[in-house]
């Protein structure tokens, strides 16, 4: 009978949803957290006490969930579990009855209070509990973009920002190389007399080497101005436009992103904006463009005393972000970092977790949760993930943006040396700008592979050098030989619009492949030639000006068919996650080139839209066809498909999950836990058939047969931490909240499904007794038998000799053991054990 609150629940829902338990009982607050569309559930304790509520995707709103823990303090319910995912909650807290929540699960609601910067679900769980424990601290804080071209104006209208007198022109300023950081511009809010609002200006040189770092900094949380010259034509302002929209909004946005366009006349009164308003509106409607026309010679006018008004007034009433919203302790600690960069550059981790003590946060996860915001914020650099940097906490990002562009501006690297350079020359450089040998081992990691990824080590005439690609000549080195040949097999992405520096990173992440010859690296500005299982891989960027496309193509020769698939995957799994960790909202258009009869005589064959291939083959099965646009003949999806890609059990666009989106777009560092993950999920779907015939070799009485299934499934619930170690991976790297929920459904369903199929014990002992005059009696005077059940990371096999009391204490001895780290997984259910 369910409890009165969860009946009032449902009145409170209405629409005709009702509560049910979980079908699995045994773990309730497992059991309640999974997400099963119009399938709201609710968990009791063993003494019928509520401790589980799932309200995901029920339509929840405000108002309903203020009814609901209102009830939650009347009864004094204290949940331990909740999961209200995909509704319309704009505000959340954890009141009474939530504070001893273990799990919780509000992904999908456009929540005010949640900072965007706080990713997974153990994470926001955190920060709620922090917020309700040390109170919260609003803060307007904004960093605010200064970019454009070179000599637009930008570090004059940055100098202005903070004194009015500064002499225009600066006859001693020197164009601006990396990014000029000037923190603590500060006014009273507009609106809120007792509030400051801190802007801290970024003014980013115009030259091409800043841009690879542009996405590192260009962030969400900013106010961006894009200054344009007057006397000149700026070739590049719809690249600002296009990168501020990538990089500064989100991929669904309900309130433009306001963009200050800044026209610095310099003397010229007749200068226009170098754009058609109309034009502009229409191509970039995540923008909201505001313009103003200034001359910074001509302070007297008034037009400099209005944009800056115009800044502030934009800051205060049209930044939908703020304020930001954390927990007092950790705007104690940001106070603290803020302070110590005033004298010192970095820390190290111990320091740190010192001053968080010392503020009140002195769990550990709590310390790296915050961490992580103000890096995410621009606060600080902390690069946690890389083993050579996480002891390495840059409280000045100013210090490091100024110790990578010396190198990448320096004479002998740029110009001379085309890109290439030593550790002499790198130390040299350094040691003149004050950078000490510790220092800069820890800058030179900085540079590399999955952090700013701007260069990448190579031996080139038996010596260490490194090589940055964005540098390099931008021809391909004389003498390199690439034919095409049928059996060439290719693949290419297509961007309406790319950020520059894509290629430079893929170089880098590919650089352990690269060939070599007697001239070094074959690598150049736009490309690299990759050795790897036995193949030969082409993989450069291409201005496609007939086609007016920008595009990166992928080319693989070897003998072996699937090696060459081996290394398109590996390719693009590279590709793909500096997609998704700089450029989650980028357009790409990935083609597959026809292998049709026509196609494969032609140099430049027709391209398939991989998408519109999955999507054909969804609908179609293996009767899909696709039309090629030159010799508009019926090509089989099946066989453009198989023509690129391995399509095993594991990998089949119509296999286990039916998405091949999700697993094509996985980081190569979780692909193999996730595709261990379905092919369990298929095991259990084909074996629970079978479960009933391989329990009738269970022997014991009916309270031992019990007991022992129930330890079995509290095993069973140890891999769900294994699951949300993987869930984490996936988080950190990914964000692609979509896919987790999906992975949650696809396990929810199956384990559902598996337990429904589970004998009873009283079943288990009508079939003991049925069968047990045939089995065979050992010499010993025990029973032998093998148990066989089908688990999420593969088949538990043990083999026992049975004689009830003692297995089972053998049963609890090795779960024990499990517990306390002694031994793994496979030592427990699938080796055997000496004794």
């Amino acid at each position: 009978m369910k409890p009165k609150i969860v009946k009032e629940i449902e009145a409170i829902l209405g629409k005709g949803f009702e509560l049910n338990l979980p079908k699995n009982n045994l773990d309730p607050i497992a059991g309640v957290m999974g997400i099963h569309k119009d399938y709201p559930k609710y968990a009791l304790d063993e003494h019928g006490q509520l401790v589980g509520l799932n309200l995901a995707m029920t339509q929840l709103d405000d108002d309903q969930w203020s009814r609901i823990t209102e009830l939650l303090k009347r009864d004094q319910v204290r949940l331990q579990a909740l999961n209200l995912n995909e509704n319309k909650l704009t505000t959340f807290s954890l009141s009474s009855g939530l504070e001893q929540l273990s799990s919780l699960d509000v992904d999908d609601n456009p929540l005010e209070l949640l900072p965007e910067e706080i990713k997974g679900k153990d994470a926001v769980l955190r920060f709620f509990k922090d917020l309700l424990k040390q109170g919260a601290s609003e803060l307007f804080e904004v960093k605010m973009l200064i970019v454009g071209e070179g000599e637009t104006g930008k570090t004059t209208l940055w100098n202005l920002l903070q004194n009015r007198d500064h002499p225009v022109p600066d006859n001693s300023q020197k164009s601006t190389v990396g990014i000029q950081i000037k923190e603590g511009w500060k006014f009273i809010h507009l609106d809120r007399p007792n509030d400051q609002f801190l802007v801290n200006l970024w003014d980013f040189g115009g030259q091409d080497i800043q841009y690879m770092t542009h996405q590192f900094f260009l962030t969400r949380r900013s106010f961006y101005v894009l200054m344009a010259d007057g006397r000149r034509e700026v070739a590049n302002f719809a690249y600002w436009l296009q990168i501020i929209e990538l990089l500064g909004c989100n991929k669904a946005v309900e309130v433009p992103l306001p963009v200050l366009v800044v026209l610095n006349e310099k003397g010229n009164p007749i200068a226009k904006m170098p754009y058609d308003p109309e034009t502009v509106k229409k191509a970039y409607p995540k923008l909201k463009i505001i313009k103003r026309e200034v001359d910074f010679a001509k302070k007297e006018d008034g037009r400099l005393e209005a944009m800056t008004k115009t800044v502030k007034e934009i800051l205060c009433h049209q930044i939908d972000h703020l304020p930001l919203t954390i927990p007092s302790f950790w705007n104690n600690v940001r106070q603290r970092l803020y302070s110590l960069r005033k004298t010192i550059n970095h820390i190290d981790s111990e320091k740190y977790a010192a001053i968080c003590e010392e503020e009140g946060i002195s769990d550990r996860q709590q310390q790296d949760d915050l961490s992580q915001l103000l890096h995410d914020l621009g606060v600080i650099l902390h690069f946690r993930e890389d083993i050579h940097l996480k002891d390495f906490i840059i409280l000045n990002p100013q210090w490091a943006v100024n110790a990578v562009y010396e190198i990448m501006k320096h004479e002998k690297v740029k110009i001379i040396n085309q890109g290439r350079f030593d550790q002499e020359l790198l130390q040299r450089i350094w040691t003149e700008k004050g950078y000490t040998t510790k220092e800069q081992s820890k800058l030179l990691n900085l540079m590399l592979k999955n952090n700013l990824e701007v260069c990448f080590r190579a031996r080139e005439e038996n010596r260490e050098i490194f090589i940055a690609p964005q540098l390099l000549p931008e021809i391909k080195p004389v003498g390199l030989e690439w034919e095409e040949t049928p059996e060439t097999l290719r693949y290419i992405y297509h961007y309406p619009f790319m950020p520059k520096g894509i290629i430079g990173r893929l170089i880098v992440r590919l650089h352990e492949n690269i060939e070599s010859n007697d001239q070094g690296k074959v690598v150049w500005e736009n490309g690299a030639i990759i050795e790897k299982e036995h193949c030969r891989a082409q993989v450069q960027f291409l201005d496609d000006k007939v086609q007016g496309r920008q595009i990166i193509k992928i080319e693989v020769q070897g003998e072996k068919v699937e090696n060459r698939k081996n290394v398109l995957r590996d390719v693009r799994q590279q590709l793909e996650a500096i997609h998704r960790r700089s450029f989650p909202a980028l357009r790409v258009f990935q083609k597959v080139p026809c292998n049709c009869d026509i196609c494969k005589e032609l140099s430049e064959s027709f391209e398939h839209d991989f998408h519109q291939l999955l999507a054909n083959r969804e609908k179609n099965g293996d009767a899909a066809q696709s039309q090629c646009g030159k010799s508009f003949e019926g090509v089989p999806v099946k066989k453009l498909l198989e023509g690129v890609f391995t399509l095993s059990r594991e990998q089949d666009p119509q296999g286990i999950t039916n998405d091949y989106h999700f697993y094509l777009n996985l980081d190569p560092t979780i692909e193999e836990d996730i595709r261990d993950i379905k092919k369990g999920v298929g095991q259990i779907q084909d074996d629970t058939k079978n479960i009933k015939n391989d329990t009738q070799n269970i022997i014991t009485r009916q309270a031992h047969q019990q007991e022992f299934l129930n330890a079995l499934l509290v095993y069973a619930g140890k891999h769900r931490i294994k699951l949300n170690e993987i869930y984490a991976k996936v988080d950190e790297t990914a964000g692609r909240e979509t896919d987790l929920e999906r992975i949650n459904t696809i396990l929810e369903e199956s384990l559902d499904r598996y337990m429904a199929q589970l004998p009873t014990s009283a079943e288990i002992v009508q079939k003991w007794q049925e069968t047990k005059t045939k089995l065979p009696h050992q010499p010993d005077g025990k029973w032998k038998f093998k148990l066989k059940l089908p688990f999420v990371f593969g088949e538990i096999e043990k083999e026992l000799s049975w004689d009830s009391m003692a297995a089972l204490k053998m049963i609890r001895r090795e779960l024990g053991a499990f517990r306390k780290g002694e031994k793994t997984l496979q030592q427990l259910f699938v080796e055997d054990d000496d004794d």
